[in-house]
């Protein structure tokens, strides 16, 4: 329409724009309320802003799975990985792991062992409620042992070989697969598979602080199910009915850790040459480009969390304290947890997490295994500081007198280059660690023509 001069274009009837309408904001439930609902055996679905969803209503509201078949309302609420979209989406504006995993299901007739399915077709909800991500599909099932599984396997909890925050640690035997590695080689085929009697860790949850402890099952679960990578420590099952609270089963290393391997070189018990000791490095570097690839955050790399095999292959571990960070973010804010010596000095005082901070962790662990020293010695804060200062006369002097005359200049320049780069205070200066492997492995080579 086009006004003429002084005039008011008028519309008709037929011409009335269609009224603006203000799109309705549901409120977001509350975790709390969520969790109220589920306990009584009401489905939240109502609660949520619609959601299409392949298999609910057609009118696309967002629809709550039921529960399977001989499982409660109060086992669904009682059991960390049922917990659903329901409370992952509440407690996703905290930024926390929002990758739940499936939750198993078995009828009461079925003989198979329970699993979380981490392998589903379009057409497929076996071993999984419809509506819930699923894991990548190139990972083995996780399998979900049952509480006289872990009685028997590890003699009734009797011998417990480590002991952290968040629980204990004990050593057992079981049959699993015979495609993944075990310590042992006895084999059967009872079951109608090949299957092998293997060594294995069960970690179990303490259960003093309910809700940290759930946090932690739940981000270890969900870290561990995402990568595979020969240098993370691989998670062979869960328990969720127990009662000792939730159980994490892995593989077995039996070499103990980097911590306790160099203080036994420091006392004179083993040698740990400058080759083995940058494929250790290499090995972790290599696992923390792994998980970084998948957006997440170890938040507690250091010595004592690198297992070593029989033939010193370095294996990383504990990823309960995991975050997950968006592909569009370069950080996140969180509550500071860690350990000291490994901890970010920017991520301590800002609170803000970013990968880079993994790559401190690592500069630190790199740095220990060049000097042999303990991060919280007071010889080793005196080295850091003239890194971090560049007051060292000659980055040679922090090589571990333990392994002298093993190792070439430049090599070490390179390594020690990494360090003070990794170390240092501005997260712009950090290499991914995706440089870290690319140098290391440099490194590597040229340590291995030489000999």
């Amino acid at each position: 329409l086009r006004p003429t001069a002084g005039t008011i274009p008028r519309l008709s009837a037929d011409q009335s724009p269609t009224p603006f309408r203000r799109r309705s904001r549901q409120p977001f439930p509350s975790a709390c309320s969520i969790l109220r609902r589920i306990k009584a055996g009401r489905p939240p679905a109502s609660s949520f802003p619609p959601s299409p969803s392949a298999n609910g209503p057609e009118n696309g509201s967002a629809s709550f799975p039921p529960p399977a078949p001989g499982i409660s309302a109060k086992d669904v609420y009682r059991s960390p990985a049922n917990y659903g979209r329901a409370e992952f989406s509440a407690a996703s504006s905290s930024n926390s792991l929002a990758a739940p995993l499936p939750p198993a299901i078995a009828s009461p007739e079925s003989s198979a062992a329970p699993h979380f399915s981490t392998s589903h077709s379009a057409g497929d909800s076996a071993g999984s409620y419809e509506g819930f991500p699923a894991p990548p599909s190139a990972l083995p099932p996780l399998r979900e042992f049952t509480s006289a599984e872990l009685q028997a396997a590890t003699g009734g909890f009797a011998r417990a070989i480590g002991e952290g925050g968040f629980g204990k640690v004990f050593q057992g035997r079981m049959m699993l697969p015979a495609g993944e590695s075990c310590a042992t080689g006895a084999s059967s085929s009872a079951t109608g598979g090949e299957m092998r009697e293997c060594e294995v860790a069960v970690k179990v949850m303490n259960g003093k602080h309910v809700t940290r402890d759930l946090t932690s099952f739940k981000a270890e679960v969900a870290a561990l199910s995402a990568v595979n990578h020969p240098n993370i420590l691989r998670l062979e099952g869960v328990a969720l009915d127990t009662a000792q609270g939730p159980v994490l089963v892995y593989e077995l290393i039996s070499g103990g850790d980097v911590k306790c391997f160099l203080k036994r070189v420091r006392q004179g018990e083993v040698h740990f040459p400058w080759r083995d000791r940058i494929r250790v490095a290499l090995g972790c570097a290599e696992a923390l480009a792994a998980i970084h690839t998948r957006n997440l955050v170890h938040r507690d790399f250091k010595s004592s969390n690198v297992l070593l095999r029989e033939d010193l292959t370095p294996v990383v571990a504990d990823f309960g304290l995991a975050r997950t960070i968006d592909d569009w973010k370069t950080h996140v804010s969180t509550k500071v947890v860690g350990s000291m010596g490994y901890i970010d000095p920017i991520y301590f005082q800002t609170g803000q997490l970013s990968q880079k901070s993994d790559t401190f962790a690592f500069g630190v662990f790199l740095l220990e295994l060049m000097s042999g020293c303990c991060p919280l010695s007071a010889q080793y804060q005196e080295l850091r500081q003239l890194i971090i200062s560049k007051d060292l006369p000659d980055p040679l002097l922090v090589m571990d007198p333990a392994i002298e005359g093993e190792w070439a200049r430049k090599p070490v320049l390179i390594a020690f280059t990494l360090v003070r780069y990794a170390i240092c205070c501005n997260w712009k200066q950090r290499p991914p660690m995706s440089v870290m492997v690319s140098k290391l492995q440099s490194i590597f080579d040229e340590i291995e023509t030489s000999c």
